[in-house]
């Protein structure tokens, strides 16, 4: 595949095998397109990477991590079920490396543009239970994410319509060691993720933790519940390039009272939790799912898997990076 990285032409075969129908979207990675695998006839979505523009092998990082999802590797016991994407190829054509995986449905963030930029607190519930069972069955792998942002969860297709996704493994790494040790700490970290998501140890460059992804899940769940995060509103003006160090500041400076104000004391809790926990902490994540299944309940709702966006037609995925502030800077 020998076409330039930015204008790769759809209904191309590549590896003699899948052909290239339309781009959905672009990553850190490189491109992504919907095709068909012809041996099979089955629909699936194909990410290629540029070999001479990648400062790393970002393809072969996610390919690793879907490995290890699918192989009974684990560090610590996991007893919940999550439906991972299957993974049909990883290799090279031309020019590119190539990985084909399962066509997921749109992203939270086409979802959330989709629903005027505010999620029902009964979806926001069902949602928050979703991706900390996704981020818990990660960390039973002993890989943390590093990257938790509303474009990186996405729904299923047709019997999985109603099931999330985790997906993008671009910024991850492990936090266990080969025998099975937790990685040490430091106060001279890399700065990992996108800058509105990102937690405030990460901010302070401190190593990150399983904390950390799990501080990162409450700031989503505060933006689909109210439409916006504090210091996104208060610091609108600021250039790109400085919004990293505004962000953080503005995060240290917002209480958990300020950052859940009329929101139920499920979000309050969650939030009060998540910052009591210490770098090698395990998250209680059954806890943390409790405080929102509490909250249905006191809502006579029930955990239904009827979202918002369930009963009209949801938009098909166009998965572009809604916010392109992420750092890459290790690999398992």
């Amino acid at each position: 595949m020998e076409r330039p990285y930015s204008s790769m032409k759809q209904h191309y075969v590549c590896c003699n095998r899948f052909l290239l129908l339309n781009k959905l979207g672009k990553g850190g990675f490189g491109l992504i397109y919907s095709g068909i695998d012809l041996q099979t006839s089955k629909e699936v979505a194909i990410k290629l990477e540029d070999i001479n523009r990648a400062r790393k092998e970002y393809l072969k990082l996610e390919y690793k991590i879907y490995k290890r999802y699918h192989s009974d590797y684990f560090h610590f016991p996991f007893d919940h079920e999550v439906q991972m994407p299957n993974i049909y190829y990883y290799g090279t054509d031309g020019d590119y490396r190539v990985l084909v995986m399962d066509l997921l449905g749109p992203s939270l963030a086409e979802l959330f543009a989709f629903q005027n930029e505010r999620f029902s607190l009964k979806t926001v519930c069902m949602l928050a239970i979703k991706m900390i069972t996704c981020v818990e069955y990660l960390h039973s792998k002993g890989i943390l994410h590093r990257d938790i942002k509303p474009g990186n969860f996405v729904m299923g297709r047709a019997v999985n319509g109603n099931e999330l996704f985790l997906i993008d493994y671009g910024l991850a790494s492990q936090y266990v060691d080969s025998n099975g040790e937790h990685i040490p700490y430091s106060t001279n970290a890399r700065f990992h993720g996108t800058d509105k998501y990102a937690s405030i140890n990460n901010h302070r460059k401190f190593e990150p933790g399983r904390r950390d992804d799990m501080e990162s899940i409450g700031y989503l769940l505060v933006y689909f519940a109210t439409g916006d995060l504090p210091w996104t509103k208060k610091q609108v003006r600021i250039p790109k390039k400085n919004r990293r160090a505004a962000y953080g500041k503005m995060k240290m400076k917002t209480t958990v009272e300020e950052l859940t104000y009329e929101l139920p004391s499920a979000f309050e809790t969650y939030f009060k939790y998540t910052y009591s926990l210490f770098f090698e902490d395990q998250p209680d994540y059954n806890y943390c799912r409790s405080l929102f299944y509490d909250c249905l309940k006191e809502n006579n709702w029930e955990y239904d898997g009827i979202f918002d966006w369930t009963l009209i037609s949801a938009p098909k995925s166009d998965r572009e990076d809604e916010d392109d502030s992420s750092t890459s800077t290790s690999e398992c």
